[in-house]
């Protein structure tokens, strides 16, 4: 086989690898009916179960909590003709979609989402551009690393792949964010800087995620 044709062979193996995952993760989750295949399902539920409703509904919240922040910077018009203004309107979008896939997700599985909760950013929003964005990347490092603390919670390929899939977004948005505000790498700190530090990310367990989204977005980011 010469170097060539091992190339293709190697691409085309990848590519077919890469769908037969796809295909298997959404039949596992896109189906209204709550049902999956017995096969390639690694001993996980098959539909949502209880526990993945209440790691789905505080991922919810989360979600609530940032959505607000991206919502209420873009009416105020507080970041009009930054540069960064188009990235947050992208962001906010897919926050939206974010929110509602949760929230179906939680209905598909007999649950009820959670309550959106009331927040005040006023502060945020009137110290201007820099203090929204800089709230705005740590914030979106702490959804990142919250996410990360649900993934072993979950007991079912649905919402595990809707978690996973979630997640990676959120990653990325947090370093277009940090980048954007010209944030480099800071060692020892893992929800600062564009680049997390060590190869492996930490993550955050329920309860001091929520309690530092809650502080982000009450206090901001100076």
């Amino acid at each position: 086989m010469t170097e060539a044709s091992r190339k293709r062979f190697v691409t085309m193996a990848a590519g077919a690898g890469a769908t037969a995952a796809l295909a298997g993760a959404l039949a596992a989750c896109g189906d209204d009916g709550g049902t999956s295949t017995a096969d390639g399902t690694g001993g996980r539920a098959p539909r949502i179960t209880s526990a993945d409703l209440d790691v789905l509904n505080f991922l919810l919240v989360i979600e609530y909590l940032e959505q607000a922040l991206f919502l209420q910077a873009l009416e105020s018009e507080a970041l009009e003709g930054h540069p960064l203004a188009g990235l947050v309107s992208e962001i906010a979008q897919t926050d939206e979609q974010h929110v509602a896939a949760l929230g179906r997700a939680i209905q598909r599985g007999g649950g009820i989402p959670a309550a959106r909760p009331a927040t005040d950013l006023d502060e945020i929003i009137s110290n201007g551009p820099d203090a929204i964005l800089s709230t705005a990347a740590s914030l979106k490092n702490v959804v990142v690393a919250a996410y990360l603390g649900q993934i072993s919670k979950l007991e079912s390929t649905q919402a595990l792949v809707l978690v996973l899939s979630t997640h990676t977004v959120e990653a990325r948005h947090a370093a277009a964010l940090n980048r954007g505000i010209g944030r480099a790498f800071e060692e020892g700190d893992q929800l600062e800087g564009s680049i997390p530090d060590g190869a492996l990310a930490a993550p955050l367990e329920s309860e001091p995620a929520l309690e530092l989204v809650q502080s982000l977005v009450e206090g901001g980011q100076p």
